[in-house]
């Protein structure tokens, strides 16, 4: 009969319990044994949202959500919250990839404009408070 877990198991078992706990409770991701982020989206009244919007060549426009962009655009909206603080050559080439897409998508497009889209439930209805990053042009 055993006494017990070995000293190895224990030396694992703590380890196993740092590498889960110490990056949630500091906050960085260490993907893939931390996924916090994939599961905390916070959910209230305000939510902010990054979207495009196509503009075309008559000027009206349609909001384009990244999700319908094809698969090698998936979570585009991480690189796209970087944009603000971005150089200006990096937002005309991130823009310019996605006018491309986006002509792909939606034939007809002139334009694409990067939004931060932010919204807010009042009474009962969605506000949209839209704020353009940048505008690229076909």
């Amino acid at each position: 009969m055993t006494d017990g877990p070995s000293r190895a198991q224990k030396r694992f078992a703590v380890a196993l319990l740092a590498l889960l706990c110490v990056p949630g409770a500091i906050g960085f991701e260490l993907w893939p044994l931390t996924g916090w982020r994939l599961f905390s989206a916070a959910r209230d009244a305000t939510q902010t949202r990054w979207v495009l919007e196509a503009i075309a060549a008559d000027g009206t426009s349609t909001i384009v959500d990244p999700d319908d962009l094809p698969y090698g655009y998936r979570n585009i909206e991480w690189p796209m919250s970087r944009l603000p603080r971005a150089s200006a050559s990096t937002r005309a080439e991130v823009c310019e990839a996605l006018l491309d897409v986006t002509v792909e998508l939606r034939p007809g497009t002139a334009a694409v404009r990067v939004v931060r889209d932010r919204q807010e439930m009042v009474d009962g209805v969605v506000v949209r408070h839209p704020e353009e990053i940048t505008t690229c042009r076909a």
